[in-house]
C-alpha cells in the first residue's frame, strides 16, 4: 500500500467522523504489517460503521480483508489487510490497550489532532 492510498483512507475515516487518527509506519518495528492505522470511534455502532467503510474502500481498491476480530463487540475492531492493519477503537479501549505507546518506536506518517 502506498502513501497516497494511506492518506486517502485516513481522509475517508476523517470524513466519516473517525477521530485521533494515527498512521504508523511499522516496517522497522515489527514483521506483523507495514502500517497500522489507529482510529477512535464515538461508540460501538460508529466503530462497526467505520469498519464497514474501510472494508468497502479497500475492496474497491483490490485489497481483500484477510481477518477481522472484534466486530460484534465493537469496542476494538482489528482489520488485517496483509501489509496494513486497521485498529478501530472506542476511546476507553484505546486508552486501556495503549497501542500508541506500545508501538511508540514506529514512525508516525500522519496524525490528526485528536478532535
Amino acid at each position: 500500500m502506498n502513501r497516497d492510498m494511506l492518506n486517502e483512507l485516513a481522509d475517508l475515516l476523517e470524513t466519516k467522523k473517525g477521530t485521533d487518527i494515527k498512521v504508523m509506519n511499522m516496517q522497522e518495528v515489527t514483521p506483523l504489517a507495514d502500517y497500522f492505522i489507529l482510529v477512535n470511534a464515538g461508540n460501538k455502532k460508529h466503530a462497526q460503521s467505520l469498519a464497514d467503510e474501510v472494508t468497502k474502500w479497500m475492496k474497491a481498491h483490490g485489497i481483500e480483508l484477510l481477518r477481522e476480530n472484534g466486530y460484534r463487540e465493537g469496542t476494538w475492531i482489528l482489520q488485517d489487510f496483509g501489509d496494513m492493519i486497521v485498529h478501530l477503537f472506542i476511546p476507553e479501549e484505546r486508552s486501556f490497550y495503549d497501542l500508541d505507546s506500545m508501538w511508540g518506536d514506529a514512525e508516525i506518517e500522519r496524525e490528526s489532532d485528536g478532535k
